[in-house]
């Protein structure tokens, strides 16, 4: 049995079953340990629980969907390339997808979760500002919101089989609409 484990290791052994999963409904602490070659019980030196190790998993998944650097240069093309970028990282890491935005994780986060999860939305703020710089709060607030809605449903709906279209496609079409919300609100 492996005795040379580390909290990250555990993590990232979760991260993978989670993707190829879909989801975190057939992920347990039996399947990770496996994974890790060592007992289940083993995990219980780096984690109180099971959901907590889903709570440091969604922490690590924020992290890395949100780490693309922001250039303030050429502003429209940025907002596109990031958003470009965040739907490519949803239809790639469906699971992960799921995790941030349909899976229920019981119990209480070991570190601020405002924090962590207001970081894209910081990050969307920033880029649509630099595009749309007409705009006060309120409007930017609102445009801000109304994109990640926007964003979010369509790959909810397509992660859910609600819509039958091809990844291309959807990309294409969330792209497009997010370009005309853009132009022709405010």
């Amino acid at each position: 049995m492996k005795k040379d484990l580390s909290k990250e290791q555990i993590i990232e052994t979760t991260l993978l079953l989670i993707n190829e999963k879909n989801g975190i409904s057939n992920v347990n602490l039996r399947e990770i340990a496996k994974r890790l070659n060592c007992a289940h019980t083993n995990l219980y030196n780096y984690f109180n629980s099971l959901n907590d190790i889903f709570w440091e998993s969604l922490k690590t998944i924020l992290e890395r969907m949100t780490s693309n650097n922001i250039n303030k240069n050429n502003s429209k093309d940025n907002l596109i390339l990031s958003m470009e970028s965040l739907i490519d990282f949803s239809l790639t890491n469906k699971g992960w997808y799921r995790l941030i935005w349909i899976d229920n994780i019981h119990g209480v986060p070991n570190y601020d979760l405002n924090q962590i999860t207001k970081i894209p939305g910081d990050k969307l703020k920033i880029l649509v500002h630099n595009y749309k710089k007409n705009l006060n709060e309120e409007q930017l607030n609102n445009l801000c919101n109304i994109i990640h809605c926007y964003i979010h449903g369509e790959i909810s709906k397509y992660l859910n089989n609600r819509i039958k279209v091809d990844e291309k496609t959807l990309k294409e079409n969330i792209i497009n609409n997010i370009n005309l919300l853009c132009e022709n609100i405010y």
